[in-house]
């Protein structure tokens, strides 16, 4: 089955929808690891959920103790349970869905360096119903948000110019 078509309008659609609070998995649960022969040279474990910089400040207004930051790496990541799920996922949502961070509103989607614009095939959304792309402005500018930051911040220590 395709996962992107044209409507008869012509809008481009993925074939994916948010189930939210009716989501067996929940995209703030436990995290497989969807690469597990991929290591981060950085020490940064997949689970962790890093907080960028801009988002920072709204998230600690709501929620001191959420954050956490990580002088040896320079980044902030979300506090997490030992199971490693979110510490604001209450009744299977975010507690702070309008807030949360650039890694979860980008999920389900994922770009590869070899085959491009992803989605997490575990995902129970996935083949469930056709959402505009237009629609998803948030998950994918999210997504470009944060690896424009992995890129900025790979520039500035291991590329020399």
């Amino acid at each position: 089955m395709k996962l992107v078509r044209k409507n008869k309008k012509g809008d481009l659609q993925i074939n994916w929808i948010c189930l939210r609070d009716k989501c067996a998995k929940n995209c703030c649960g436990a995290f497989e690891d969807p690469l597990p022969n991929f290591v981060s040279i950085e020490g940064q474990e997949r689970y962790e959920i890093e907080v960028l910089p801009n988002e920072i400040k709204k998230l600690k207004n709501d929620c001191k103790d959420c954050i956490k930051s990580n002088a040896d790496k320079g980044k902030s990541y979300m506090n997490l349970y030992k199971d490693h799920t979110c510490v604001l996922l209450k009744n299977g949502m975010c507690s702070k869905y309008e807030k949360r961070p650039s890694v979860c509103r980008s999920y389900p989607f994922y770009i590869d360096l070899f085959s491009g614009l992803n989605i997490d095939n575990s995902c129970p959304g996935v083949k469930k119903g056709w959402t505009n792309v237009s629609d998803l402005h948030i998950n994918l500018s999210s997504l470009i948000k944060l690896y424009k930051s992995h890129i900025k911040n790979i520039e500035k220590k291991y590329v020399r110019k």
